[in-house]
């Protein structure tokens, strides 16, 4: 799936500011983004290419999610990483969100990440709450490029999480599926 969103003209020829491109493992989603990517810099377009996994502005992928009492109980309970949780600790609301691959913990907290990853946790938040904070960084991050003139390209990030996690943890319908699709879209 390829989704190019909000048109503009740069430098004479239409661009967009955002592309998603979607697809299932081994489609070759990574292939595709870093063409496209390729074509816009070859004609001087800024470009800002966001590959599924660590580092991507709105993939929750690699992230724990704590209810806020939960997370200040994992400070206490792991004081050793503080500092370091604290510094990577992304607030939404009511929940953290820690992204777990840049805390360096020696595996001492791997148990901890692997029960609150939101996509696959034993402990993971519901499918309307990964929705919502999926959107709310979309959001985020749509403020801070707002007056940008990069394209910006993202691999698997926007539905492949939100819907794996639905078909693989929650046993969902086709049209639970669709409903929250649409939520995505919106």
């Amino acid at each position: 799936m390829l989704c190019i969103v909000k048109n503009k003209t740069m430098r004479g020829f239409p661009v967009t500011k955002l592309i998603l491109i979607e697809g299932i493992p081994g489609s070759g989603k990574t292939t595709i983004a870093q063409k496209i990517s390729e074509r816009y810099l070859n004609k001087g377009v800024p470009v800002n290419l966001y590959l599924e996994g660590p580092g991507h502005p709105v993939d929750l992928g690699w992230h724990a999610c704590f209810p806020i009492q939960e997370y200040e109980s994992t400070l206490k309970q792991y004081g050793a990483y503080r500092d370091e949780i604290e510094r990577n600790a992304i607030f939404d609301g009511e929940y953290v969100l820690i992204p777990f691959t840049k805390v360096q913990d020696n595996g001492h907290l791997l148990s901890l990440w692997e029960d609150y990853d939101v996509y696959g946790g034993h402990k993971r938040v519901s499918d309307k709450v990964a929705c919502r904070l999926t959107c709310n960084r979309m959001k985020a991050f749509a403020v801070r490029e707002k007056d940008s003139d990069a394209i910006n390209i993202f691999e698997a990030a926007v539905f492949q999480g939100n819907i794996n996690k639905l078909m693989m943890w929650e046993n969902a319908d086709t049209d639970k599926i669709i409903v929250q699709m649409n939520e995505l879209c919106n």
